[in-house]
């Protein structure tokens, strides 16, 4: 029997906190050319569509960047293997602890992130927190 968990309301954005940010700034990649959208953002953002199951039409507009800027920024991510290593270490602040912002299961409960779990493209995220 598995526990039941509760999804965070896809109404109320998730914000990354100084201390996730810190935790993971040094892998995002440098930019060139055009200015970049802030990286807290799009990994708050990100973080947020996961954790709810959410589409990535419905994001909130409080993040202030289109839905396909975040989209298309998850799936580059995830292709070149930094948001694996970011899963690997981002934590978010739940309960009065850490815990890591996304696991193989959140990403497997996701439409988009089942699919790109299946393509092999989160190893060290699924030999950390295990694959389902």
């Amino acid at each position: 029997m598995s526990a039941v968990r509760e999804i965070p309301s896809p109404t109320r954005p998730i914000w990354l906190d100084d201390e996730a940010i810190s935790a993971v700034e040094m892998l995002f990649p440098r930019g060139y050319g055009a200015q970049r959208s802030d990286d807290r953002v799009v990994l708050s953002a990100i973080v947020q569509v996961l954790r709810t199951r959410g589409l990535w039409r419905e994001l909130s507009a409080e993040y202030g960047l289109p839905w396909k800027t975040i989209y298309r920024r998850f799936v580059r991510w995830a292709k070149i293997g930094i948001l694996d290593e970011i899963f690997a270490v981002l934590t978010i602040e739940r309960d009065g602890r850490r815990v890591l912002a996304v696991t193989a299961d959140i990403l497997n409960g996701h439409g988009s992130g089942a699919l790109l779990m299946q393509r092999g493209l989160f190893p060290l995220l699924t030999e950390l927190t295990g694959d389902v």
